[in-house]
């Protein structure tokens, strides 16, 4: 269970945790480099109930990598520090892994929107969101569960090596994908089970959570999209790209101005187009370059979200339609993503005084040229890699 400064609601999650029907649970509190929440976790008394803390802060991966090294049980279940279970929470998934021998069991959680006023909690909104059967093609373009609804067999960390600590969102849905791909299969249990919860005070972290989301969606969608075979489902690439396709522009759709905006300024958008060569995703870019044309189009006063697309375009090979969405920015100010794409795209026309001059203004402003990024000739590695070759291991 990772936490971060939120006693009030740490409590109630550590209490739904500790009054399962099913008993015989260790409950593993792993504070994240917040404020010592030993005074709240003493009031329990339970030996059942252990705490582990965080010298430097790794986000919910590191968190949950952190209690899966330690715990004893068997099985292994989540639960974020605003989240709860409802009582037959555990008993319900422990029989279903048990009676099945599946690998993976999970089942459906209200999504509940609450307010807060000191001690007095009241629900705005209450809906199901995820209730769908396992189904491994669509696992490949979308996470088809909350984290809080799953539990596997604590073996599976032996193959997986846990959560990527280099995802900061969506490392739930990542994992999903290489647990489905270490064997054995996953089941569902469409029987409502727990609860996870946001709050409108929390629309900050929730804009900041949509905006990370345009960057992670690329990383793993290109890091498992030959990743169909290996999990023993026959795919074609083209239908692999277009379901994921459909899914980031229809997640997209839903984000607001404010969310879409901040993807901009922060350079998100300009990332996932680079991401596109960088990750050697050459075919993704007709998918990059589409989402950023809503974007763009959305929010036409943000630069950076038409920096964004004209990098796309310069990946697909069509620079004077990057040049043209560059003309879009100017009105943005002089920033130095700005002549870097300029220089770049002049350069792709053949432009060769034009870039140049570009090129000057940017060395005088950053001390440094701009950098061409091409797609890697290389294959890459192995689809189900062990996540501890690429992640550090986090202090505790």
């Amino acid at each position: 269970m990772p936490t971060h400064n939120r006693p009030d609601l740490l409590k109630r999650a550590v209490t739904s945790a500790l009054t399962q029907s099913f008993s015989d649970v260790e409950v593993i509190v792993v504070d994240d480099a917040g404020e010592d929440p030993t005074v709240v976790l003493q009031e329990f008394g339970e030996s059942r109930l252990r705490l582990i803390r965080h010298a430097h802060n790794g986000g919910l991966a590191a968190a949950r990598n952190t209690g899966l090294r330690v715990a004893r049980g068997e099985f292994v279940t989540y639960l974020d520090d605003d989240d709860y279970f409802l009582p037959d929470h555990c008993a319900r998934l422990v029989s279903l892994l048990d009676r099945t021998g599946a690998i993976m069991a999970y089942t459906d959680g209200w999504a509940t929107e609450e307010n807060w006023e000191g001690p007095v909690v009241t629900v705005l909104r209450r809906e199901l969101v995820y209730s769908r059967d396992f189904d491994v093609r669509q696992l490949l373009c979308d996470n088809i569960l909350p984290v809080n609804a799953a539990m596997h067999r604590r073996s599976v960390f032996a193959h997986t090596g846990g959560f990527d600590e280099t995802l900061r969102v969506h490392e739930d849905w990542e994992h999903w994908i290489r647990v489905a791909g270490s064997g054995g299969t996953v089941v569902h249990d469409p029987t409502i089970t727990c609860e996870y919860t946001t709050r409108p005070g929390a629309g900050n972290m929730r804009t900041q959570w949509h905006a990370r989301f345009l960057e992670t969606f690329q990383i793993i969608h290109h890091r498992y999209a030959e990743a169909s075979s290996a999990l023993g489902v026959t795919m074609q690439q083209s239908e692999i790209r277009q379901n994921c396709a459909a899914w980031a522009r229809q997640q997209a759709s839903t984000m607001s101005q404010e969310e879409l905006a901040l993807a901009a300024r922060t350079g998100m958008l300009r990332r996932l187009a680079h991401g596109a060569a960088r990750l050697g995703a050459v075919p993704d870019a007709p998918i990059v370059r589409a989402l950023l044309e809503d974007v763009a189009q959305r929010v036409p006063d943000e630069p950076e979200a038409w920096i964004g697309l004209a990098a796309a375009l310069r990946f697909e090979r069509r620079p004077e339609e990057a040049l043209a969405a560059l003309c879009n920015a100017v009105h943005g100010g002089e920033t130095d993503a700005l002549y870097a794409e300029l220089a770049l795209v002049c350069s792709d026309l053949g432009r060769s005084t034009d870039a140049a001059r570009f090129t000057s203004i940017l060395v005088s402003r950053t001390g440094a040229p701009p950098v061409p990024i091409e797609p890697p000739t290389a294959r890459r590695g192995a689809i189900f890699t062990d996540v501890r070759a690429r992640t550090p291991v986090a202090s505790a």
